[in-house]
Order: structure tokens, then sequence, then C-alpha cells
């Protein structure tokens, strides 16, 4: 008896000696754990030192060094409290962003250890392990180095944010310093910027568009991208009902809204869609919190005089309220600088950059490319085609009927180089039957036409998603570059605010197509000029380039290029709509693109010798206007031209006879 008591006597001590141990050891560990946090990660979480949170502005300058603008915080920043905006932000920012957030300490454990799992096992996993505490900590108190004591130390000061603020005062921080796009920096400049209103007066629908931008606020920016903005928007609703923050007629009712967009006007500055392309730039590179707030030096490849020639160009021939709106791009031929990007829209108006973002159909401008695949096939130049209307049928059982524009060469014969230069699309349609589309799709995509599909409607330029002017620019360069590729740059050079080079641009010429078919490309673009659909874009020296009208009259361009420069110009209304009487006229791109550009390269080229293409023997012969082959005395309209050896015809003209 005696000896049980006494053993049940030790484990009782034991018992006690272990709880004491343990709390000691808990005492201890707690002890050292807010010690390690107070003193290695001494933060200030305050709103004042959030407030105090310096920045310096990226200063962009032209290429002869001359400041043209700057990039920081909105003017409309301030500090707000929670208690400025409707508790539906909060719930909207947290659905979409991290819709535990009110169940966990700030840090979700079990996405970490399934990620770490998932690292060591070699497992896939969609698990997001980022909450907003981490977000919060991630922004403000840490740098941007990596590695395993970068996260240990975002998990320790994420659970140190909630032992010393509630959850309202975290997204309260949250919502102060995230970004929303186009400089807007916390909800008080993006509730202004965006809509003109405090964050109090938001509505549901607004709140739930702004929580929406946080992820990729370039991405989804109202401005420059309404509709994806709108999905976004819907998305954000959608997941505020599944997670019962919202009623079912709530959602309905604000997918009801627009976009309600009351944009404030920033200061004018020159260049703005220039500038608005090379922001968009930067923060690929570097992100919004060094482009907005690290006081980066950029060196653009602007030329102010070219720009200015641009818009005024631009301007003078669209000059009537009436009239479609123009853009125009220009890059400098073996170096890619952007010299100029100007457009008729007033920025402050209109932000959306049209040259660099709108996706329209290029119509004919696409044929250069169905040639260049071709003569890759080895198909001539003086290869002859019906030029009649033709009607094809399709495996998917489509009928895909073809007529020529405003009817012309309704019967007859061309040769592939006076169907380019009169653009005849009977003869294209004809020759991209025979070649196959895959082939044109393919060769786009290497010139940088990156969404294009192999359909035969591609040959006159129907495209499933558009194409942007900057891209058929870059298309074209890769002609005027005898077949190199050479990207097209507006950064030349960035450095931090310390006089350190971040970046430096260099020029890479990758070939992309046999220098012999650019060569030939270019020496039939150049007819186009001089006799063909582009001959308002003659100006006087040589010059090569394409016209390009869409379906309907929608869209209408002019592509072209000089020993000198590369320039691309098109012409439209920014919510598409036919150009079918525009002064009483339709717009096609031999009318206002085709003067635009001549009028433009004429100016910027003026002083400047003549030069002339890289070209192989030629000489003068004597060519019939109609047919295309050599003239013979019967021959009515008579050109005597300077062609290439490729160039020249073969036979004699069989239209006319004694």
């Amino acid at each position: 008896m005696k000896k049980t008591t006494i053993r049940w006597g030790i484990l009782f001590l034991q018992g006690v000696l272990s709880f004491f141990a343990l709390f000691l050891f808990a005492l201890v560990t707690t002890f050292s754990w807010r010690f390690f946090l107070d003193q290695v990660f001494p933060v200030d979480f305050s709103r004042r030192a959030l407030q105090k949170i310096h920045s310096e502005p990226t200063i962009i300058y032209d290429q002869s060094g001359a400041e043209i603008a700057t990039l920081g915080i909105s003017p409309y920043s301030r500090y707000c409290s929670y208690k400025e905006w409707p508790d539906y932000l909060n719930q909207a920012v947290v659905a979409i962003e991290d819709p535990d957030f009110y169940r966990h300490g700030g840090v979700k454990w079990l996405s970490i250890w399934l990620l770490l799992k998932g690292k060591i096992f070699g497992e896939k996993t969609d698990t997001s392990i980022s909450t907003i505490d981490q977000q919060l900590v991630r922004r403000v108190f840490l740098t941007k180095e990596k590695g395993l004591w970068r996260r240990i130390k975002e998990v320790a000061l994420s659970l140190r944010l909630e032992e010393v603020l509630t959850k309202s005062e975290i997204l309260e921080r949250y919502l102060n310093i995230v970004y929303f796009g186009s400089n807007f920096y916390g909800i008080g400049a993006a509730s202004k910027g965006y809509f003109s209103k405090e964050p109090a007066e938001l509505t549901l629908g607004e709140a739930a568009m702004l929580a929406g931008l946080i992820d990729a606020p370039n991405r989804f920016n109202p401005l420059s991208a309404p509709e994806l903005a709108l999905r976004r928007r819907n998305f954000v609703l959608s997941l505020m009902r599944k997670q019962g923050f919202i009623s079912k007629g709530q959602e309905e009712k604000a997918r009801k809204e627009g976009l309600n967009l009351k944009p404030q006007k920033s200061p004018s500055i020159p260049a703005p869609y220039f500038v608005d392309y090379v922001k968009e730039e930067l923060l690929k590179k570097f992100g919004p919190d060094l482009v907005f707030k690290g006081g980066l030096q950029v060196q653009t490849s602007l030329d102010r005089k070219a720009q200015r020639l641009a818009e005024k160009v631009l301007k003078e021939v669209l000059d009537r309220k009436s009239d479609p709106v123009g853009t125009l791009i220009a890059v400098e031929r073996g170096s890619g600088y952007i010299r100029a990007l100007a457009a008729t829209t007033d920025y402050q108006d209109f932000p959306f950059n049209l040259a660099v973002k709108g996706r329209r159909q290029p119509g004919s401008a696409f044929k250069p490319f169905v040639l260049a695949a071709s003569l890759e096939e080895g198909i001539s130049l003086q290869a002859v085609f019906p030029a009649d209307p033709v009607t094809f049928f399709l495996p998917n059982g489509e009928q895909w009927k073809v007529d020529n524009y405003e009817g012309e060469f309704s019967q007859g014969s061309l040769n592939l180089r006076e169907a380019t230069v009169h653009s005849v699309n009977a003869v294209y349609a004809r020759l991209i039957m025979k070649i196959g589309p895959e082939k044109v799709a393919l060769l786009a995509r290497r010139l940088g036409i990156k969404e294009v599909e192999g359909n035969p409607a591609i040959a006159l330029g129907g495209l499933k998603k558009g194409v942007t002017l900057l891209e058929m620019v870059r298309a074209y360069s890769v002609f005027a570059n005898d077949g190199y590729y050479i990207e097209p740059q507006a950064i030349i050079k960035v450095k931090d605010k310390n006089g350190k080079v971040l970046y430096e641009s260099s020029v890479e010429e990758v070939e992309k197509l046999n220098p012999i078919v650019a060569e030939k490309v270019t020496a039939v673009l150049k007819e186009v000029v001089l006799r063909g659909t582009g001959r308002a874009a003659n100006v006087g020296r040589e010059a090569a380039g394409k016209t390009g009208t869409s379906q309907n009259f929608r869209d209408a361009w002019f592509i072209g290029y000089t020993p000198e420069i590369v320039a691309g110009v098109w012409v439209g209304y920014p919510v598409p709509k036919p150009m079918i009487n525009v002064r009483g006229k339709k717009v096609a791109g031999g009318t206002f693109p085709a003067l635009i550009w001549g009028k433009f390269v004429y100016s910027y080229l003026k002083g400047l010798p003549p030069s002339t293409f890289q070209r192989t023997e030629g000489g003068y012969v004597i060519i019939c206007a109609d047919s295309g082959l050599r003239a013979t005395p019967f021959c009515p309209r008579k050109i005597t031209l300077f062609l290439e050896k490729a160039l020249i015809p073969r036979g004699y003209c069989t239209l006319h006879s004694k």
C-alpha cells in the first residue's frame, strides 16, 4: 500500500514539475518571441508612420535630355480612416484578395504547409498563401530581397500586425497604400481620380471595381480597358454574394450599374500617349513602387521636333469636328527608336492609347505578308492570276465570296506585282488558297504580329482579333531593315535616384526574313507609292508602303518606310463605324492615311539628302499601265519606270493589239 502511495506521489510530483517546466518554456518562448519581434523588427504600424513614407517622382526625358514629364503619386492622395468608407468596400477587398481574412491570425499556416509539401514532392497546388497582412508588410516594411530570411520576417510581421491592430485597422492601412492604377495610391486618390468623389460616396459597384484592380491595376484599368474592368467588377460581386457579404438582389442591382467613371483631369504634358506608353513599359520592368516613388531618371527616344510635326500634320488633315480620329507612329529605321507617337484625340478626355492598344482590321495593309509568304514558297512576281471576283467553298462548309475594291478589275488577269500595286482582292484570295493561310499566319507572327490565326480571310486583312498600329509598324520594319527584326523601343536608359544604371537598351538584329524576299517586297511596295493605291504618300524620294481599308470602311491605314524611317497611320472612329460619308467621300487607305503619311515624312526628311534602298541591278523599262507587262506600240497608256531586275516583266502586253 505504501509503495503504491509513494509511486502515485512521485508521478504527481513529476506531473507538477512537467507542468511548471512547460509553463516556464511557454513563458520563455513567448518572451523570446516578443523580444525577437520588438528588437529585430521594431516596426511602427501607426497611421502617422504610414503617412511619413517618402516618395520621389520619376522624371522622363526626351532624346536630347529635356524633361517632358514626371510620374509620381496622384495629387489627390490622402490618408483616409476606415470610418470614411462603406463596409462593402472592405468586404469586396476581402472577397477577392483574402477570403479567410476574418478567420486567420495574419498567416494561413495550412496553405504554407500545402505549398511546402507541393515543392518537396513536386506536386502542383493552386493554394494562395498570401494574406492581406502579408501583402501590407511586404509593400511597406520589406525590401525586394528574396529568400528564407525575408519569408521569416514577412510571417513575423504579419503575426505582430494582428496583435497590435484590429481587422478594420489592418484594412485601413492596406487600402491607404495599395496601388489602384493610373498613379493612384490609396483609396482616397482612387475614389477621387476615377469617380470624382470621396470614399464615403462609393456605390457597391464602384467599390467592387476598385477591389478588382488591386491584383492587376494596369490590366483591369477602367480608363484603358473598360470591358475588362466591367467583367472584373462583376466577378468581384459574384464572389461577395458567394461569401455571404451581399444578397442576390444587391448583386443584380450593382451589375446593372455602368462604370460611372468621372476621371479628374491631370495637367497636360507634351506627347501624352508616348509618355503613357513609356509608363506602361516602366511598370512592366520595375513595378509601381519604384516607378512612382523611386525617383527614376528615364531617357527616352522621343524626338520633340518629330512629335510636334506628327501632331501638326494630323490636326491639319483631320481638322473638322465630324472627321474621324487619327494616330501616327514613327520609328527610326535601323535602331527601332520610336521618334513620334501622336493622335488627334485629347488625352485628357480619351486616355486610351489607340496606337498601342487599339486592335483594328488592317484590310489590304496585310497583303505584304501574304506576298512575302508567297515569295518564300517560290511563287514569282510575274506569276499571273485571274483578277475577276471569285467564290470559294471552304472546308467548314462556308462560302467565301471575294470582290475587288469598288468593282475594279472585274475581268482579265494580272501578275502578282500588279495585283499588289493596285491591291486586287481576287488575286490575293486565289494566292492564299494556293499557298495556304497557315503559312501567312506563321510569317506574320514571325514578324511581330502576335494574335493572328490561319484562315483565308487574312489575305484581305480579316483578322479575328485585329492588329495594333504599333504591331503593323514593327512588322513592316522587317521589310525596311532587309529582313532583320528590330524591336521598336521608347526607353533608352534608366537610372535610379543615385545615378546607378538599372537598364540600358541595345539594338538587336534578328533575321526573320530572307533579305532577297524583303528586297522584292520593298521593290513592289515602292511601285504602290509611285503609281498604285498609295500615290498620295509620294514624297519625291524613295518610299515604299501599302494602303489598307477594312470592310465597310471602318478602318483606313497607310504603313510605309523610307531608307531613314518607318511610319504608320491609322484613321477611324474610337467606337468603330463606317467612314462612308466623311466630307461626302469614303475614307480608304489611299485618302487621309496616305496623305498624312506623305506630309509627315516629307517634312521630317526635308533638308536631308535623298538616299536609296539597297537594291540589285536593274534598269528603266517601258511598261503598259493597264497590264503591267512590257509595252507594245499599241498600248494607249505607257509608263517608264526604273525596276529592279527581279521586277522587270518577261513578256509583252497582250491586252492591246493593232
